[in-house]
Order: structure tokens, then C-alpha cells, then sequence
């Protein structure tokens, strides 16, 4: 959810236009019937994370945290895993 991470990560796709597919998905499938992942463990702040989880909350969006996994292949990227503590 934190924009900055998201364009240098996924510069490609635009986080505005995932938020309206997002509601344009509630609004065909209802509140609470529509799921997003939170990526969590790319250096985002905790603060981020739920600002974001209640931004998707707000819209009818039900948000799953997934703890990031960094791949031997692209361990340049700063992957750091969250423990179980911060994802309570």
C-alpha cells in the first residue's frame, strides 16, 4: 500500500487504477465479498500498512497480509521478511 514502493516496484501498473478495479469489484460482488493482498516486508512503514488496510476496509475490501519472500534470483531488491509479532 505504499505508493513509493509500489511504483518502483511494479512501475508498470498504476496503484489508482488497482483501487478503482477494487471498488468497481465491490460494486459487482458486493461488501466484504472482494479480497486484496497486502505485500508486506518491502521496507513500508507499520503506519502504511494500516492506513492501507483501513483504506480497503473503508471501500468494502477485505485485506490479506502476506509476508514478502525474497527469491535467490532477485535478492537485490531488500526483501526482509516480517516475523508472525509484526503481522499481528
Amino acid at each position: 500500500m505504499d505508493r513509493d514502493l509500489f511504483e518502483k516496484m511494479c512501475s508498470s501498473l498504476s496503484s489508482n487504477f488497482i483501487i478503482d478495479a477494487l471498488k468497481d469489484a465491490v460494486q459487482v460482488f458486493g461488501r466484504n465479498k472482494v479480497f486484496s493482498n497486502i505485500i508486506i516486508g518491502l521496507g513500508e512503514s507499520d503506519k502504511i500498512v494500516i492506513d492501507g488496510m483501513a483504506e480497503l476496509a473503508k471501500i468494502g475490501v477485505i485485506p490479506i497480509l502476506r509476508a514478502a519472500v525474497e527469491h535467490p534470483l532477485r535478492a537485490q531488491v531488500g526483501i526482509k521478511r516480517p516475523d508472525a509479532e509484526r503481522l499481528l
